[in-house]
């Protein structure tokens, strides 16, 4: 696999600029990559134990979200 080597301060930099709109210039991008998308099985039920998103994983604990 392919995988992303940074620093700390690059990672910081990055994912304030996500979060402010200054990645992007439409808003739906950001939107897009935040979203969670509910996974089926190959009979068609919905697991909701897991999901996926476009970039960026979102997890609630606590009855708060966290990116």
């Amino acid at each position: 696999g392919g995988g992303l080597v940074s620093t700390l301060r690059d990672l910081n930099i990055f994912i304030r600029s996500l979060f402010v709109g200054e990645l992007f210039a439409r808003k739906e991008t950001l939107r897009l990559l935040l979203g969670s998308f509910n996974s089926f099985s190959e009979s068609g039920k919905m697991n909701r134990f897991a999901s996926y998103g476009l970039g960026i994983q979102r997890k609630v604990f606590c009855n708060t979200i966290f990116y």
